[in-house]
C-alpha cells in the first residue's frame, strides 16, 4: 500500500510539472474565451445569443483540457517506461489509476483557472451555482480523458495520440448541443449528441445562467463520465500490458 501511495504521489507531481503541455493549452483556452466573449457581446449586444455561444466556448475549452490531461497521463508511456513501472511492487491497475489520477488533477487545476476568469467575464453566478459549474466542467474533462484513453488501444503506440485527439476534439465539438439544440439534427445523430458529455455540461451551465438549474443534466453527465472513465481504465490497462509484451 505504501508503494502505491508513493507511486500516485509521484504521478501527481509529474503531471503538474508538464508545463510544456499545460501552459499552451491554458493560454489558448483563455485567449479564445476573451475573444469569444467580447466578440459575441459586441455582435449580439441586444440579444442573449452571446451567452449561448460564449458558454459553449467554455465547454469546448474543457474538451481541450481533457485532451491535455490525456496527453499528460500518457506522454511518458514508452515501452521502456512501461516495463519499469511494471517492475515496481505495485499492481498494474494501480499504475493506471495513478496516471488517471494525475490527469484528473490537471483537469481540475485548469478548470479552476478557466472558471476563475469566466466568472467576472460572463457568468456572474452565485457561489453555489459556481461550484455546480465547476463540478460539471471537471466531470466533462474527466469524461474526455476516459474517452481518449479508451481509444488508445486502437493506436500501436500509446505515446502518439495526435490523430485520436484530433478526431475526438472535432467529434465532441460539432456533434453536440454547443451551437444548436439536438432537435436541429437528424434523428440518427441525436443519440450521439445525447451521449456526448459536452452536451450535458453545456446544458448545466446554461440552466444555471437562466436561473433554473437542471440537475438531471448533471446526473446524466455523471453517468456518462463514470462509464467513460471505466472504459478508459480498462483500455489503458490492456494497452500497458500490450506495450510491455
Amino acid at each position: 500500500m505504501d508503494s502505491v501511495i508513493v507511486l500516485w504521489t509521484h504521478d501527481l507531481r509529474e503531471s503538474l510539472r508538464r508545463w510544456t503541455v499545460i501552459v499552451p493549452s491554458l493560454f489558448s483556452s483563455l485567449l479564445g474565451l476573451a475573444v469569444m466573449v467580447y466578440g459575441f457581446r459586441a455582435t449580439f449586444r441586444d440579444s442573449t445569443y452571446y451567452l449561448t455561444f460564449a458558454t459553449g466556448w467554455i465547454a469546448y475549452a474543457m474538451v481541450l483540457t481533457g485532451v491535455t490531461a490525456s496527453i499528460v497521463a500518457t506522454v511518458d508511456l514508452t515501452t521502456t517506461r512501461v516495463r519499469y513501472l511494471l517492475s515496481l511492487p505495485v499492481p498494474t491497475g494501480a499504475v493506471v489509476l495513478g496516471k488517471l489520477w494525475g490527469a484528473c488533477t490537471v483537469a481540475l487545476v485548469i478548470s479552476l483557472v478557466l472558471l476563475g476568469v469566466s466568472e467576472p467575464l460572463i457568468l456572474h453566478l452565485s457561489l453555489r451555482a459556481l461550484l455546480v459549474t465547476l463540478l460539471a466542467l471537471v466531470m466533462q474533462s474527466i469524461a474526455v480523458v476516459g474517452l481518449i484513453t479508451g481509444l488508445t488501444y486502437l493506436a500501436r503506440d500509446i505515446s502518439r495520440m495526435s490523430i485520436i485527439s484530433s478526431l475526438a476534439v472535432g467529434a465532441l465539438n460539432y456533434i453536440s448541443a454547443v451551437y444548436f439544440p439536438p432537435e436541429t439534427f437528424p434523428p440518427a445523430l441525436r443519440w450521439l449528441i445525447y451521449a456526448n458529455p459536452l452536451t450535458h455540461s453545456v446544458g448545466v451551465i446554461r440552466s444555471l445562467l437562466a436561473g433554473s438549474p437542471d440537475y438531471t443534466e448533471l446526473w446524466v453527465l455523471t453517468l456518462i463520465t463514470s462509464v467513460l472513465l471505466v472504459v478508459g481504465y480498462l483500455s489503458m490497462l490492456r494497452t500497458i500490458r500490450r506495450t510491455a509484451a
